[in-house]
């Protein structure tokens, strides 16, 4: 089921909602889209934790490791990157058809790439992904 979605799709498992980012044959890379008052809470949190640099070392933890989403459907959510790795077997995704926008998508590699609580296996499938701008016509 997953050779049907790429970087950035958005399925469903479990009355949730998640951005796929990668699988190996074991496992599935998946960032959880948090709701909205809970987006609300964490996004608050990191602003104001980011007001002071004594709070540096709070801020690299697994908890504010997220991407502020654009996307439309999705706008103002956080996709949380804590705890990606799933078990292939026990889950079966059910895309949506939506996809993360372009300003996300880039949000989403950065974010993977520059934060060490991410799972190295993830950085290494993510780190040759290309996002291309979309052209405007």
């Amino acid at each position: 089921m997953t050779d049907m979605l790429n970087f950035g799709d958005i399925f469903e498992f479990e009355s949730k909602e998640y951005v796929y980012l990668s699988s190996s044959g074991e496992l599935i890379y998946a960032a959880l889209i948090v709701d909205k008052k809970f987006s609300k809470i964490l996004i608050d949190r990191f602003y104001n934790l980011q007001k002071d640099h004594r709070n540096d070392n709070k801020l690299k933890t697994e908890l504010y490791c997220f991407v502020v989403l654009k996307t439309d459907e999705y706008l103002d959510r956080v996709a949380h990157l804590k705890e990606t790795a799933h078990e292939s077997e026990y889950i079966r995704p059910n895309p949506t058809g939506i996809k993360l926008c372009y300003d996300d998508l880039a949000a989403m590699k950065d974010e993977i790439l520059g934060n060490s609580t991410v799972p190295k296996g993830l950085k290494t499938r993510i780190k040759e992904i290309d996002i291309k701008k979309p052209k405007l016509t």
